[in-house]
């Protein structure tokens, strides 16, 4: 019926999904945009050498985060708040310990992977500095995509709406005047870092709320990793077959 709750519920939900897709497609494109126009070719060529290990933090964020909302739901519809609270403790705690992973590997292996694909000269250096400030914002990229698909399976449409819409209009102008400023690539990672964190930050201000049901039981259980695993895998595979390519 027009005005019932089941439509409004759906297409606030569905305003949700939409801004936090674009949101995804600005940060994978903004970066090569501005560093092309503003800094010049090595930028552009130094970002575009890093891209799939991008890619490939974002498919082990997503081998996380994909399946986190989906369990949440299923147990919140089955009234096991227990259960639920459960998978939310587990989901934070492997996305932290995915994040460290991804921090600890681009620290170790970036001059191992620049050597590897040859870089060189000027093109070493933007990639360089790039890398740097990048993957300070991928090493917490798991914690808040899992924290995003519990608030928006919490049902909070306003926040989670809020947060997506906001994420890239910061991410382009503080990428535009971080770029001006250091005049180099590493004014877009800066501006993704800090544009993208903020609208993470704005919604997880829905843990502050009464009704939150949001809450971790800290614990870990093997069967409930190959749980959250199991949903999550159609999701991120398509990252996986992204960053092959």
């Amino acid at each position: 019926m027009r005005g019932s709750f089941a439509r409004r519920r759906l297409y606030g939900l569905l305003a949700s999904q939409v801004f936090s897709a674009g949101s995804e497609l600005v940060a994978g494109v903004i970066d090569m945009v501005v560093a092309g126009n503003l800094v010049g070719v090595d930028a552009l060529s130094g970002i575009a050498t890093v891209l799939p290990v991008v890619i490939g933090a974002q498919f082990a964020a997503k081998l996380v985060a994909s399946g986190s909302g989906y369990l949440f739901a299923k147990y919140q519809g089955m009234l096991d708040a227990e259960r639920a609270r459960k998978a939310v403790g587990l989901a934070l705690t492997t996305a932290a310990a995915v994040g460290l992973m991804i921090f600890t590997l681009a620290s170790f292996g970036r001059d191992g992977y620049f050597e590897l694909m040859g870089l060189t000269g000027p093109v070493r250096e933007q990639a360089s500095l790039y890398w740097r400030w990048i993957f300070v914002y991928y090493s917490l990229y798991p914690l808040m995509q899992t924290m995003w698909r519990f608030v928006y399976a919490d049902g909070e449409m306003v926040t989670t709406a809020v947060g997506g819409a906001l994420s890239p209009l910061l991410t382009i102008v503080l990428s535009v005047v971080f770029t001006r400023l250091t005049d180099s690539a590493a004014g877009v990672a800066l501006g993704v870092l800090v544009g993208m964190g903020t609208s993470d930050l704005v919604m997880m201000l829905h843990c502050f709320r009464r009704s939150n049901a949001v809450v971790p039981r800290w614990g870990f259980s093997w069967h409930g990793l190959k749980e959250l695993l199991s949903y999550s895998l159609t999701d991120s595979t398509a990252k996986l077959c992204q960053c092959a390519f």
